[in-house]
């Protein structure tokens, strides 16, 4: 499923649409922030989905949401104030997938549950590919995930992931091998998997925390190899967290 466009008729007639036409991907630092800028691509990594039918399972991504700045408080409380907004055409380009929410008990979830444990007792049995491909794009309504790192209570917290609006790029050609599963309380070791490239011109937005961060950011967009023009550009799409509150 692409990125929808907004039609000329919505523009012209003035109505405003629950979603972004823009798609975020947020992180917890500034650190980061500028390594993703200076690679110029995404990291896909092992993400993992808990509290299915006893297992958890992982899935290499890059995740994104499509919730309009006038509401991602809420998101950067979660996730980071830390992101980089790309342009539609670019989530076009690279098949990205809104996800398929799932309430507990419903018959979805239960088909989840069966194909995990299937997977997990007998690795060895073939598993065709639509199966392989909505358990990608699969996400509870809601449910617990552990508090965020540096929490020892253990202590889980409960997130209405639907209110996440979250897409994601999956690789191609997932294999079973992929699809990593786990009982709910083994450890587990998520590792990078590979890499979303985009371009300067991509990009749409720049979020940083606060206004003392827009001269470090600055810095760090002169570093890159390009024009004058489009590293100008670049530093026109810089937006402070203060900024988004007061004005979107």
């Amino acid at each position: 499923m692409g990125v929808k466009v907004k039609s000329e008729s919505r523009l012209m007639t003035g109505k405003k649409s629950i979603s972004s036409q823009s798609l975020f991907h947020f992180t917890g630092s500034l650190s980061i922030l500028k390594k993703i800028l200076k690679d110029q691509h995404f990291l896909v990594r092992e993400c993992e989905e808990h509290h299915w039918g006893g297992y958890k399972f992982s899935v290499p991504m890059a995740c994104f949401c499509d919730i309009p700045l006038s509401k991602i408080s809420s998101h950067i409380n979660q996730y980071g104030c830390y992101g980089i907004g790309m342009s539609s055409q670019w989530a076009n380009k690279k098949k990205l997938c809104s996800m398929i929410y799932v309430r507990n008990k419903s018959e979805l979830s239960n088909w989840v549950n069966k194909v995990l444990e299937r997977i997990a007792t007998h690795p060895d049995d073939t598993v065709n590919v639509e199966a392989l491909y909505l358990l990608s794009r699969i996400k509870k309504y809601r449910g617990k995930i552990p508090n965020k790192k540096g929490d020892k209570t253990g202590k889980e917290e409960l997130v209405f992931f639907y209110d996440e609006r979250e897409w994601r790029f999956v690789p191609k050609k997932l294999t079973i091998q992929d699809i990593k599963i786990r009982k709910e309380d083994e450890l587990s070791d998520l590792q990078n998997i590979d890499e979303l490239p985009f371009e300067l011109l991509d990009i749409k937005y720049i979020i940083i925390k606060n206004e003392s961060e827009r001269k470090e950011m600055i810095d760090a967009i002169d570093k890159k190899k390009s024009d004058k023009k489009s590293l100008n550009l670049l530093k026109s799409k810089i937006l402070t967290v203060q900024q988004i509150e007061q004005d979107f």
